[in-house]
């Protein structure tokens, strides 16, 4: 089991299994006492589910969903969907995720450029939360080129 604590080279075990994703099986972090209790689902009983664009942009509208970007700043700051919080991977904070989906009692929808990082983050976090946790299919470059726009802040 992966120590969340644990640094290879500066790199937590969690960000250096995002980074190899597509050779390392990505295993959530031990879940802490604290969120053990809360009855959370495990990532076999709700996988990720995809969305693609149209769909997330209805969801959006309707306000049933919380956005969550986990590219770097830099790359936040080139344009994001409007309402998206950034949590790039090499700073995600679960413990955070999870008090955010209990104070919005929404579900969540992970982002990033094309799909592949924030696919491996809701995994990660899948079992940990007591919600839908959605992927858009294709990132952000499927959200723009299917005419949807980016906000800058």
């Amino acid at each position: 089991m992966r120590n969340p604590d644990r640094e290879i080279n500066g790199i937590s075990d969690f960000a250096f299994a995002l980074l190899n994703y597509e050779i390392v099986s990505v295993s959530a972090p031990p879940v802490s006492s604290n969120l053990a209790t809360k009855g959370h689902k495990s990532m076999t009983e709700e996988p990720v589910i995809f969305v693609d664009s149209g769909e997330l942009d209805q969801l959006i509208s309707n306000g049933s969903v919380t956005l969550i970007d986990v590219r770097e700043a830099d790359e936040f700051s080139t344009g994001h969907i409007a309402g998206a919080i950034n949590m790039p991977t090499s700073n995600f904070d679960i413990p955070a995720l999870v008090d955010l989906a209990d104070n919005t009692m929404t579900d969540f929808v992970f982002v990033c450029a094309v799909g592949q990082r924030s696919f491996g983050a809701a995994n990660v976090v899948v079992p940990h939360l007591d919600c839908l946790v959605m992927n858009l299919k294709g990132g952000l470059q499927s959200w723009s080129r299917d005419g949807c726009g980016l906000v800058r802040d």
